[in-house]
């Protein structure tokens, strides 16, 4: 299992916790999807099948444009 872990400065309310689960939990491989807008954190848990280029491509295409790679 891999986790991953991203910072989305524009998360701002339930509803973007709501887009951003649905479409990263969409993704083959994901088991879970953690999104604190307080924090502007996600934590992605998956199997590996799935590449952190994708997890960004998925969360550019649902119009989210600026996302930062926690180490």
């Amino acid at each position: 299992m891999a986790v991953e872990y991203l910072i989305i400065p524009s998360v701002a309310s339930d509803h973007d916790v709501q887009v951003i689960s649905a479409a990263l939990g969409a993704l083959t491989g994901v088991l879970l999807v953690t999104v604190s807008w307080v924090d502007r954190r996600v934590r992605v848990e998956h199997t590996g099948r799935t590449s952190l280029e994708e997890l960004i491509r998925v969360l550019n295409q649902a119009g989210y444009n600026q996302v930062a790679i926690l180490a």
